[in-house]
């Protein structure tokens, strides 16, 4: 069976959807994942906030996921205003 390595966005996803209350089953089917991935993906932050603290995986994870797509769209709305 082939791995699925995440994207910065569905990463910041899962982090979003667990943190709004979705079970780990929620968040895999609403992001076409399995519930193995997400359950991976979440024990690997778990183990790095306790090295580095919550608020800086927290921001690392958000920030890599959404950063681009809220860079993209600043671009847009500076196009828009010249």
């Amino acid at each position: 069976m082939m791995c699925m390595v995440l994207s910065d966005f569905q990463k910041s996803k899962i982090v979003e959807l667990r943190g709004l209350g979705y079970t780990e089953s929620e968040v895999a089917k609403r992001l076409k994942l399995t519930h193995g991935q997400v359950t991976y993906f979440l024990n690997k932050v778990n183990e790095e906030a306790k090295k580095k603290g919550d608020d800086a995986v927290y921001l690392k994870i958000m920030s890599a996921g959404i950063g681009p797509k809220i860079l993209k769209a600043f671009e847009l709305l500076m196009k828009q205003s010249k």
